[in-house]
């Protein structure tokens, strides 16, 4: 992993497409690809994004097992699921005349 070195030349706005993706694929994007930024942001979106990416044997995102399953277990008691102990929406029909010309 870079970092950019103190005496380097980086002022100004950052290019995301240069801080977040690797030196070829920002380039193509329309950043620099310099790398001006070193190249642990990149690394660590790539590892985030294949993260997300990624899917279980069953075909779901893996993400569930990971975030989803555990977040809706704590909140609820049961994975996947979330529980909601008052009402969350409440919808009310009048009765609208059909014929609107």
């Amino acid at each position: 992993l870079v970092c950019p070195d103190e005496s380097s030349d980086v002022t100004g706005a950052t290019d995301l497409r240069d801080l977040l993706l690797k030196p070829a694929l920002a380039f193509l994007s329309g950043g620099t690809g310099e790398e001006q930024y070193g190249n642990l942001a990149s690394t660590v979106f790539e590892l985030v994004e294949d993260q997300l990416k990624a899917t279980e044997s069953d075909g779901l995102p893996a993400i569930n097992s990971v975030l989803v399953r555990s977040a809706t277990k704590a909140q609820s008691g049961v994975e996947g699921m979330l529980n909601f102990p008052s009402t969350l929406v409440d919808v009310v029909k009048d009765d609208v005349e059909s014929n609107v010309w």
